[in-house]
């Protein structure tokens, strides 16, 4: 829907939090909000009506569970790129709001050049974890093992001498 700008929805279940991210993204040149939700449900209806470029949700958003929110949206509005703003600070709630299609996750707190950054990264389609939890979610993901890394032939290896 933004073309040269970034249109944004705004889903928490605090009157307050909403209020806090309209104040960030009015600062923010070429972001435009559109619309709030209060709850899961009304997130998901509204993504679907209004299109945004990018849903900004807490996670613990009332009604509908957070991660079934991101599902429903990228499988009613798959275009709608979804970015987590939380207090929630576990690694496994990013994670898990990764695989079930989230773009990105930031906590309270986050900079604003921070967030702007998040902004941007997610509508441009990469990935965007905040610093102080992305270590922690890198630490959950499996990692290949000596025995199962699958290493290229010796003859395909380069060498350098």
């Amino acid at each position: 829907m933004g073309g040269n700008f970034t249109t944004v929805l705004i889903a928490a279940g605090s009157a307050d939090a909403r209020y806090r991210l309209q104040l960030a993204l009015a600062q923010m040149p070429g972001v435009v909000s559109i619309g709030e939700a209060s709850d899961g449900e009304s997130a998901v209806q509204k993504a679907r009506d209004l299109t945004p470029d990018i849903l900004v949700m807490d996670i613990a958003i009332p009604g509908l569970a957070g991660l079934e929110v991101i599902r429903r949206i990228k499988h009613n509005a798959p275009a709608v790129k979804v970015l987590i703003h939380t207090a929630i600070e576990p690694a496994g709630f990013a994670l898990a709001a990764l695989r079930a299609g989230a773009s990105g996750y930031c906590l309270d707190g986050v900079s604003r050049p921070a967030f702007i950054t998040a902004i941007a990264a997610v509508k441009a389609g990469a990935i965007w974890l905040d610093a102080r939890v992305a270590g922690r979610v890198l630490n959950l993901m499996p990692s290949p093992t000596a025995q199962n890394a699958k290493y290229p032939p010796e003859s395909t290896r380069k060498t350098t001498s």
